[in-house]
């Protein structure tokens, strides 16, 4: 189990602090896993995407050190590493609560002994499964596995109880990558994009079910369906495979709603959504199961400048932009930050403006999901919010000049970390700043070889009519 750790940052105000969770697995049919708590607590949770009461999410293979941009003294987490005996008890609370969540969604519905729980797999969370029924009943005579599916032993997992200790939280190596698909598992980089050859695919089951260690994902955005999902397929989830050529399917998810679906492996799963939906840099990829809206950390993470010599504006102050409005919790909220700092009100210069055009970078990147580190226009965006800030930065700077501190209290404010220069309030990016005070020394400069230039000739033009007259 690859990503068996997570942090939750929930919107509860003040400081921000990481709860940590062992994620034990999957709850059936959903988009919600059932996780255990430092404080022994198991019930189920939709982590696969940011919400109302959830800011961010981060996942991580091992219970510690925490994933970067997490401060440890930020952190609720369990105090040590969890032993065998633990990690059973775990196991079986969560599928007990599994089994009790099943029945509490699904009444009348017989809970299907040892199925309402999926141990999590390989690869990221977001790349997690709910595995296809089996394709002989329970105790029947099973058919042989497909050629390309896993071993019989991992074939016949699905029906038996799940294992008593649940396997170590590491990334599995290329041994376990081995019985996922027949043959070794090519490299990640392998994973399907544009030029990926359709071998077929394995047998499937009697109603279409995907076989073990693979997964009728979603290759379009359809109803509440998105991009990359995992897809059902059989009686249990009412799903039906419409029809198949090689790995390529239609599936009818609902009365009158159908989509595409291409049949992968699971450890698959993870690049194929990169490489069809990321290879766009002007769009961040969107997370299977995202929300109505991104966290700013969300973005943070996705946002990438991608080189470009064509770029008309430079220095680019976009990336360094998004980082620094990390700390104020988006640009809205950095909006109010600013405006509280300086003391401003929406009539004053600028905050009106500087307002809308907060709330435009936010709807950009948050709902929208365009990778706003690219775009040239929101990077002229950026340049009229840091210009309305540099403005009252100078004008208070002037104001402040007439009340210069003594010597040794400047001294102090710098070396202590209080100083304007340690904590700036405003975003204005140094390396933007820094070329616009070149560029405008340079003007100056010719301006003033303009005017000296002018003096010259003024000067000559009186000397030549002054000689003329003797």
């Amino acid at each position: 189990m690859a990503e068996a750790w997570a942090w939750v940052l929930y919107n509860v105000g003040g400081a921000p602090l990481f709860h940590q969770r062992r994620v034990v697995g999957q709850l059936a049919l959903t988009d919600e896993v059932i996780i255990v708590t430092p404080d022994d607590m198991v019930y189920a949770e939709r982590l696969l995407a940011a919400g109302p009461d959830i800011a961010a999410v981060r996942f991580a293979a091992a219970r510690w050190p925490p994933p970067p941009g997490i401060a440890a003294e930020s952190t609720y987490r369990f105090g040590r590493a969890p032993s065998a005996a633990r990690e059973a008890a775990w196991l079986a609370a969560a599928t007990a609560e599994a089994d009790a969540e099943f029945a509490r969604r699904n009444p009348g519905v017989p809970v299907p002994p040892g199925r309402t729980l999926v141990p999590m797999g390989g690869g990221l969370l977001l790349g997690a499964v709910v595995p296809a029924a089996p394709a002989a009943p329970p105790g029947g005579a099973a058919g042989a596995p497909p050629a390309a599916g896993p071993p019989p032993a991992a074939a016949g997992a699905l029906a038996a109880p799940p294992p008593a200790v649940l396997p170590p939280a590491v990334p599995p190596g290329p041994a376990a990558a081995a019985p996922i698909a027949a043959g070794a598992a090519p490299a990640v980089g392998a994973a399907p994009g544009p030029g990926w050859k359709d071998d077929g695919g394995p047998a499937l089951g009697p109603n279409g079910e995907a076989p073990a260690g693979w997964s009728w994902v979603m290759a379009e955005d359809v109803d509440s369906f998105l991009f990359g999902s995992v897809v059902q397929v059989g009686p249990i989830a009412g799903i039906v495979l419409a029809s198949r050529a090689g790995r390529r399917g239609i599936v009818m998810l609902a009365a009158g709603i159908s989509g595409m679906a291409f049949l992968l492996e699971d450890w698959r799963r993870a690049d194929f959504i990169a490489k069809w939906r990321g290879s766009d840099h002007r769009i961040l990829a969107r997370a299977p199961g995202g929300g109505a809206s991104r966290s700013w950390l969300s973005v943070t993470e996705s946002a990438v400048e991608v080189a470009d010599p064509q770029f008309v504006l430079v220095p680019r102050s976009a990336s360094w932009c998004v980082a620094w409005l990390l700390r104020e919790g988006g640009p809205i909220q950095h909006h109010e930050n600013w405006k509280a700092r300086k003391r401003l009100s929406s009539s004053d210069y600028g905050v009106a403006e500087h307002h809308t055009l907060s709330t435009v970078l936010e709807d950009l990147a948050s709902i929208d999901e365009v990778n706003v580190s690219k775009l040239v226009g929101v990077e002229r965006l950026l340049r009229k919010l840091q210009m309305i800030e540099h403005f009252w930065e100078e004008k208070q700077r002037e104001q402040d000049s007439s009340q210069q501190k003594l010597p040794q209290e400047e001294v102090s404010a710098v070396m202590g970390g209080t100083g304007a220069a340690s904590r700036p309030s405003s975003m204005v990016c140094p390396a933007l700043l820094d070329v616009v005070g070149k560029e405008l020394e340079r003007v100056s400069q010719l301006k003033k070889n303009a005017r000296k230039l002018r003096e010259e000739a003024k000067a000559a033009s009186r000397a030549k009519a002054g000689g003329g007259k003797s």
